[in-house]
């Protein structure tokens, strides 16, 4: 069951948009302080090729994931790069598992890994703004490396949320 309700997510949604850059820039400074390992995540992705533009795309991203873990008052300990790293190989393997199926077998182990996601909210919420933005028509080798990172905040997030819960 996930632990942050729709409620929540929209809360943080609608307070992330509400804010001018002076309040987002806080929630920056927040997040360098509390999350730097997540944040440096995003903020790499301009050095890996990817544009300001999309680099924001994700920075926002974070802000509302920040601001729902935060609205549900969950707290959690500062995910590390091990941690970062573990979840990334765990979301590699998922997609390895799926090369060479067909289309039809793809969608469905993309619909399984979403609904059993432990915080399938999120990951509803950071796909879909991923595939709003473009990301998944982008076609330079770069590009993947926004969906990996995008997807990959909800799996740490959502690991240190279990690991919050279990304390």
């Amino acid at each position: 069951m996930a632990h942050l309700s729709s409620e929540t997510l929209v809360d943080a949604i609608k307070s992330t948009q509400n804010m001018n850059l002076k309040e987002k820039e806080l929630i920056c400074d927040e997040l360098f302080r509390e999350q730097p390992n997540l944040l440096a995540s995003i903020l790499v992705q301009q050095q890996m090729g990817n544009t300001a533009e999309e680099v924001d795309v994700l920075l926002n991203i974070l802000i509302v994931l920040h601001m729902a873990v935060k609205g549900a008052g969950v707290k959690i300990s500062m995910v590390t790069e091990l941690q970062q790293q573990d979840q990334l190989s765990k979301l590699t393997a998922s997609i390895a598992f799926s090369s060479g199926m067909d289309s039809q077998s793809v969608n469905s182990s993309i619909t399984q890994y979403i609904s059993n996601h432990k915080e399938s909210i999120l990951l509803v919420f950071v796909t879909d703004s991923m595939k709003r933005a473009g990301f998944f028509e982008k076609t330079k080798e770069c590009s993947k490396y926004l969906i990996f990172a995008g997807v990959n905040l909800v799996n740490c997030l959502s690991n240190a949320i279990e690991l919050a819960a279990s304390e």
